[in-house]
């Protein structure tokens, strides 16, 4: 079973928590928009970041290939 929550920003995905695999990053991001937590304390409607940004900012391309969901 996945370690998941509803979203506080969208409140229709689910936030779930994922390695990116080239820099072994773990992250929390919504499944349907796409915010993104550095840990599961901060997720929040006023603490995200975008998950294209963040991985533009990390040299890694923007893709859910690259992002492992981990299992709780």
């Amino acid at each position: 079973m996945r370690d998941s929550i509803a979203c506080p920003r969208c409140d229709q995905g689910s936030v779930d928590q994922c390695r990116v695999l080239s820099t072994q990053s773990v992250i929390w991001v919504c499944d349907e928009c796409e915010a993104l937590w550095w840990s599961r304390e901060d997720v929040g409607v006023s603490s995200f970041a975008d998950l294209s940004v963040v991985l533009e900012s990390m040299g890694v391309r923007v893709s859910w290939d690259q992002l492992k969901p981990l299992l709780n």
